[in-house]
């Protein structure tokens, strides 16, 4: 199972080790997608978002607040957590969700959200009528974000 292990340096201990699976018994959990689960780091290096499944068969997100040691659930919904990428003031997540049960070789962006860490809020900034590939290019400044509609950036050249 995928897990986050948190190390202090320069001894080399463990200083907390996050499960990033705990699927219920009844639930059938898929998470051979983890190795492309999206981690960031605060601007300030105070929190890590991630996504995990821990109440269900898609993953939600998460933040470890590195000062307390402590994790919080931010989003809780049927579809699964996309893409991350911190305001550049480290108040807001934008987070895309992806259609769970998609099937396809790229994932399909469904809509897109901005969390913000401090109160939970959560703002649907929009959604998709007809879920496509998006890939999450970064803030431009704290209050806009770009965004690439198409197939992976990252793949330019294996478009479909």
């Amino acid at each position: 199972m995928p897990s986050l292990v948190i190390y202090e340096l320069p001894e080399g201990v463990v200083r907390t080790k996050i499960p990033l699976v705990k699927c219920p018994v009844q639930i059938q959990c898929d998470y051979s997608e983890s190795k492309g689960w999206d981690l960031k780091w605060s601007p300030s290096g105070r929190y890590l978002a991630f996504p995990a499944m821990w109440y269900g068969a898609s993953t939600d997100l998460y933040v470890y607040d590195s000062h307390d040691g402590t994790t919080r659930q931010l989003t809780n919904g049927p579809d699964n957590v996309a893409q991350l990428a911190w305001s550049p003031d480290g108040r807001l997540i934008l987070m895309g969700e992806l259609l769970t049960a998609s099937g396809q070789v790229y994932p399909y962006t469904t809509s897109m959200w901005t969390v913000s860490v401090s109160t939970n809020d959560i703002k649907q900034i929009y959604t998709l009528n007809l879920p496509m590939p998006q890939t999450l290019l970064g803030w431009i400044d704290n209050e806009k974000f770009v965004i690439y509609d198409g197939t992976s950036v990252a793949n330019a050249l294996g478009l479909a």
